[in-house]
């Protein structure tokens, strides 16, 4: 197998890259943002910088057949939201190589935050009310079509002079926006390896400590029958798309243990982080790369991970016995590249934020996002 994952940034792209090696793989990364912590990982043969897929996705589709040529890859798997670009130009790739991912047309319904809540819906599955109008006047949550991290979301709740003051506020004009019915409850979110429409691996957590509304850098498993439901869920889904590859999702558990899906995002998430850990998680990927026989079982996500960089940085109210007892996701012995340079990459990344006027989480995925 001779592989290269786009998305080298993302921690959750080293855990592969590390599940791969130890599977026997040729890996490469690459990504358009520096520094990255596909450059500091021993399993990563070399990390190639690539145009942005946001802003030049052309000479970015270019460079990557080019690679994929001259190292002689079998397949490219991206993690973050460069997919996809990746996806919509696949035809600029060589047919030898394989793209690890769905078809734009799939990507883009469940990625927009009104028709893939309505997707899951006609599926069957339980789903809060969502419509494609920007109502103000109703208890809520407002959502833009596109978005990332919990981020361009307005809750819409409170006393009567609270309402007036959201109903009187103007929508940024930055893009398309739905309102979704408010969910009480505790959030729960998934990440599933699918092939072909089958999941072979599953993993169910809560985001104990998150940066902001929804970036999660805590991640702890979850069993029994919540890990039951959302597995139903999730073979639905990619069941009903014939998905292949990384497919995440975000509910809500009602005080009835019911669990609501709000979103879905079909790329990779830090879910798997409690996954790359399992041998049996890498012969997965063998049956996506090479045809080898599905596991019998789906392998289930386990333990306790934390980006430990992030905690310390980042966490708010957090367990200091959670942050010192909990394995970090990118601390390996064999490998301490990426855990060393944790904490330069993020301070790096606030840098650049700051002379572009970002927040460090926009500037993080500014030139990679997909809005439509």
């Amino acid at each position: 197998m001779r592989v290269l994952i786009t998305g080298s940034r993302a921690p959750v792209a080293i855990l592969l890259a590390r599940s791969l090696h130890a599977a026997g793989a040729t890996v490469y990364t690459a990504d358009s943002l520096r520094p990255n912590f596909g450059q500091n990982c021993r399993a990563v043969t070399e990390d190639f910088r690539l145009p942005s897929p946001r802003f030049a996705s052309q000479d970015c589709l270019t460079l990557l057949a080019r690679l994929a040529s001259e190292k002689q890859l079998n397949a490219i798997i991206p993690t973050c939201e460069e997919t996809f670009a990746l996806a919509a130009g696949r035809t600029n790739l060589p047919p030898s190589v394989r793209l690890l991912c769905p078809d734009i047309e799939v990507l883009d319904k469940l990625h927009h935050k009104g028709r893939g809540i309505a997707f899951a819906a006609s599926l069957g599955l339980a789903t809060p009310e969502t419509c494609g109008k920007a109502d103000l006047t109703r208890d809520g949550i407002l959502k833009r079509a596109y978005s990332r991290f919990s981020s361009h979301v307005i809750p819409l709740r409170g006393t009567q002079a609270q309402r007036q003051k959201a109903e009187a506020k103007k929508l940024p004009d930055d893009g398309e926006w739905v309102w979704q019915e408010w969910i009480s409850g505790k959030a729960l979110c998934t990440y599933s390896l699918c092939h072909d429409g089958q999941v072979l691996a599953h993993a169910a957590y809560r985001t104990l400590y998150t940066v902001g509304l929804g970036a999660g850098i805590f991640y702890d498993a979850v069993h029994g029958p919540l890990y039951d439901a959302s597995l139903a869920a999730a073979q639905k889904l990619a069941a009903a798309t014939h998905y292949t590859g990384s497919l995440s999702l975000d509910f809500i558990e009602e005080v009835a243990s019911r669990l609501v899906l709000i979103e879905i995002n079909p790329r990779a998430t830090m879910g798997l982080a409690l996954l790359s850990h399992q041998p049996a998680f890498a012969a997965c990927w063998k049956t996506l790369l090479g045809g080898d026989k599905a596991p019998e079982k789906v392998v289930p996500g386990t333990g306790r991970r934390q980006l430990k960089a992030a905690m310390l940085l980042l966490g708010r109210e957090r367990n200091w016995r959670d942050v010192f007892t909990t394995p970090d996701v990118l601390s390996d012995p064999n490998d301490p590249g990426p855990a060393r340079a944790a904490l330069r990459i993020y301070l790096s990344y606030a840098w650049q934020a700051k002379k572009k006027k970002l927040s460090t989480m926009a500037f993080s995925t500014h030139d990679i996002e997909w809005n439509g």
